[in-house]
């Protein structure tokens, strides 16, 4: 007869599986916590060299984090930034966590107009058109 503090095989893979995605959530864990310090930290970001566009100033967009999902950006919103940042020779997350201090998938509507305004005049500015 088994031990009842003794588990079987099912219950030891499953263990293995639940250790393993533990694991995996605390490895993106660190790295989002280590993206939000490179983002936040004042070192990271003075040694980024800036070319273009200043960035808007918080109080013209006020808080760019949508309150719902009714306010979320759009897909269509968000392919026009990540061509525009391709464009513009930038990584899109970085730029949006640079200029509106949060990440592309977070942004309102509004903020992510005003961040595809910023993407437009960083991409016609290495164009040499502005």
């Amino acid at each position: 007869m088994m031990s009842a503090n003794k588990p079987n095989e099912r219950e030891k893979t499953m263990i293995e599986i639940i250790d393993a995605l533990i694991r995996k959530c605390e490895r993106e864990a660190d790295y989002w916590r280590n993206m939000r310090v490179e983002l936040t930290d004042p070192a990271f970001q003075t040694e980024r060299p800036r070319e273009y566009a200043p960035a808007p100033k918080p109080a013209d967009i006020g808080d760019p984090t949508a309150k719902g999902t009714a306010d979320l950006v759009t897909p269509k919103q968000l392919g026009m930034i990540r061509a525009l940042a391709r464009e513009a020779g930038v990584d899109a997350e970085l730029e949006c966590g640079f200029v509106m201090k949060c990440g592309t998938q977070d942004l309102s509507k509004r903020a992510a107009s005003s961040f595809i305004d910023h993407l437009k005049e960083a991409g016609q500015q290495k164009a040499g058109v502005a």
